[in-house]
């Protein structure tokens, strides 16, 4: 019997098939396309093809079909992610609205038609007057909510103390006229306020509120060398502490209060003023015109 010779089979050069699905996943009808009728294979695609020619051979099409489900999966769950992100940070629309009066009778019948009786706002400590100021000048704004007029303020709570020891507090003691002499006379306002308190206006920053408010009620040559004791998490003045409350200068008046806190020390501001005895001094503020507007008496006390 004679057997015939095994002969060695030549490899035949693989040929595209010129199809979808082909396994050569480097051919140019997957990297340029095939004119109209097939378009080029996306970066990820081409990716996915060379992992499942490379690992699974011989389970290609089963190994492509099971990542290009994964792939979906993956894909779907970015949607909803960012669906469920664009919920978040949806404005509401509606609900408060703002309102703004035109005159101080104006502004008198959005309060009471907004829940503020006439006797409340005849026993107010401030008047219309003053109310309506502060909202031309941004400081306060009224809202109507169901029906309801709230007060909207932001301000800055600033504790000032002589070092890094934190051992003495800056209070605001009480605000006084002056006399013939331009001397500190009389005490019009009893004040006992820890550090300086400072309303922000409109589209105002923390920070720049403070160095205002610094400016204003310490001088001017105190609002420029400011060194921060921010304790974490504590205070950070970037981020706002909501408190709810009537409101001290217009009771009856539902108000909404953003505070912005922080610590901090003034070097000259300790030099000349720490070591009087007894540690009180005051600061004439003045007027935006330049003209007198009270004297402020100030105390270091023991932390």
């Amino acid at each position: 019997m004679v057997r015939k010779r095994k002969t060695k089979k030549k490899n035949k050069k693989k040929i595209c098939c010129v199809g979808i699905g082909c396994p050569e996943w480097k051919h140019c009808i997957h990297i340029l396309g095939d004119g109209d009728k097939y378009r080029p294979k996306r970066k990820s695609t081409l990716k996915r093809m060379k992992k499942c020619l490379t690992r699974h051979a011989k389970t290609y099409k089963k190994c492509m079909k099971r990542e290009r489900k994964k792939s979906q999966r993956r894909r779907k769950k970015a949607q909803k992610r960012k669906k469920y992100r664009k919920r978040r940070t949806r404005k509401k629309r509606g609900g408060n609205k703002i309102i703004p009066p035109t005159d101080v009778e104006n502004l008198k019948q959005i309060l009471v038609n907004g829940g503020v009786s006439q006797d409340k706002i005849a026993k107010w400590p401030k008047t219309l007057d003053k109310l309506l100021e502060e909202m031309r000048n941004k400081e306060t704004i009224l809202i109507e909510n169901n029906g309801k007029i709230k007060r909207l303020v932001k301000a800055v709570d600033i504790k000032v103390y002589n070092d890094e020891t934190k051992k003495y507090t800056l209070y605001e003691l009480g605000h006084y006229n002056q006399d013939a002499n331009g001397e500190p006379n009389q005490e019009t306002k009893s004040r006992n306020n820890k550090g300086v308190l400072e309303k922000m206006m409109g589209e105002e920053s923390p920070t720049t509120a403070m160095k205002r408010g610094i400016k204003e009620e310490l001088g001017d040559e105190y609002s420029r060398n400011i060194r921060y004791l921010k304790g974490h998490p504590t205070f950070d003045i970037e981020i706002a502490d909501i408190k709810k409350s009537d409101s001290n200068s217009y009771p009856g008046l539902p108000a909404f209060y953003n505070w912005y806190h922080d610590e901090i020390f003034i070097p000259e501001l300790t030099k000349n003023t720490f070591y009087n005895n007894p540690k009180t001094f005051f600061i004439k503020e003045l007027k935006d015109d330049g003209t007198f507007k009270r004297w402020i008496k100030w105390e270091w006390k023991k932390t």
